[in-house]
């Protein structure tokens, strides 16, 4: 069984899965990215784990033998695991942040799809060529897109009279919202700001900072940022 460090901070879920005894190797690049979700996931649970970026920096030559051409690819021991949210769900059990209890887990599960889709629509920034593009792409996200999916997670905190997604403690659900305020506000789009105005949802990634040894976290490189100049890391 994979042991995790019980001084820390976690939800109180029991790990009780026979996971494997070696240590998580996550292959991926050192960005801010897709892969904050798991990494923030296992920071959160105190979950030890290998950062295998050279492996990744030799993509796309070992993309045949994944499971799914994708990155990133967890390995643990036997398992060799890809697709965000399999990988995601998987260091939150690991970490004992993600509950046990179906219908839990289910919200959890929900609130992971819906931080899932508020990532996946910082996409429209690299769809423009020109200068021009890219500004109103992110005057988009600034004024329209985060402000109304934030606005819709407020009222979901609001509603459950709780202070987090898991209700009296974070669990993994406010783990997916940290790591993907964090992507945003590493591009220096203003999100902070934007997070003034959703004081539960603030309240949220307060809590997940208590969490383990999150607050050791250190996001990589931004890959998305909000200045039109700069280009990708790679």
């Amino acid at each position: 069984m994979y042991q995790i460090n019980k001084d820390t901070k976690t939800c109180g879920y029991q790990v009780t899965m026979p996971f494997p005894t070696e240590k998580p190797r996550l292959i991926y690049w050192g960005v801010c990215g897709r892969a904050d979700f798991c990494q923030l996931a296992m920071y959160a649970g105190s979950v030890n784990y290998d950062l295998d970026t050279d492996k990744a920096n030799t993509w796309p030559s070992f993309k045949n033998e994944t499971p799914f051409g994708v990155l990133p690819v967890l390995v643990h021991g036997d398992l060799e695991l890809t697709q965000g949210g399999a990988v995601n769900r998987y260091c939150a059990k690991l970490g004992g942040i993600y509950p046990d209890d179906p219908v839990e887990a289910a919200k959890v599960d929900m609130i992971h799809d819906q931080c899932q889709d508020i990532f996946d629509k910082i996409f429209i920034t690299l769809k423009p060529t020109d200068k021009e593009g890219k500004i109103e792409a992110w005057k988009t996200l600034r004024e329209e897109v985060l402000p109304a999916q934030f606005a819709l997670l407020e009222k979901y905190l609001e509603k459950s009279g709780k202070p987090y997604f898991g209700g009296d403690e974070p669990n993994a659900a406010d783990v997916y919202f940290y790591a993907v305020y964090g992507i945003y506000e590493h591009s220096e789009m203003g999100a902070a700001e934007i997070l003034e105005n959703y004081p539960k949802l603030k309240g949220t990634t307060e809590g997940v900072k208590e969490m383990g040894r999150v607050k050791e976290w250190v996001r990589g490189v931004a890959y998305f940022h909000s200045d039109p100049e700069r280009p990708p890391p790679f």
